[in-house]
């Protein structure tokens, strides 16, 4: 009995130490590389938002909401198409359900594959879809957990872009 409780406690701190230690708006993104979807590559997810206004967003493939959500971003990108929008599959196996999905809907996106969901517990994200906003040095200034309607998160991209806030909530068709 004294192990098991010994064991929940070491479970317990662990876990709160491992929360206490969650990526959160004003970090830096982390330095994570992931294969490339579309190439097969590895790719730095800091090499590709250098510089750029970039959301990443962690999806899956069967997710309604993920769906959603990658609407939203395409029709921001059409726009603000200064605006880099990549995505990270967290789909267990191979990257060709990944590919598959992506000839269906072509997304203008960046799709990388996190097939451990390493990445997303960053954050903190325990579910798809999670999504993370940095500026172009990387920092981060917005983090959402969950699907919500994307006036938010328009109206945050949009301001950083320099946008008026008239733009960035009203719908595209």
């Amino acid at each position: 009995m004294k192990t098991v409780i010994t064991i929940v406690a070491i479970t317990l701190l662990t876990t709160t130490l491992a929360f206490a230690e969650k990526l959160k708006v004003g970090d830096m993104f982390p330095d994570i590389t992931l294969p490339n979807v579309q190439s097969g590559e590895a790719e730095k997810v800091l090499d590709l938002i250098r510089g750029k206004v970039s959301v990443i967003l962690y999806m899956q493939t069967s997710c309604g909401a993920c769906m959603k959500e990658e609407k939203d971003l395409k029709r921001m990108l059409e726009r603000a198409p200064d605006l880099n929008v990549i995505a990270i599959s967290v789909d267990r196996g191979s990257s060709r359900k990944v590919q598959r999905y992506l000839k269906r809907y072509d997304f203008p996106f960046t799709f990388l594959h996190d097939t451990s969901y390493a990445t997303p517990e960053l954050f903190g994200f325990l579910f798809t879809p999670g999504t993370v906003v940095v500026d172009g040095e990387g920092k981060i200034f917005y983090i959402q957990s969950g699907y919500r309607t994307g006036e938010e998160l328009r109206r945050n991209i949009f301001e950083k872009l320099g946008t008026p806030a008239s733009e960035a909530v009203s719908e595209t068709p």
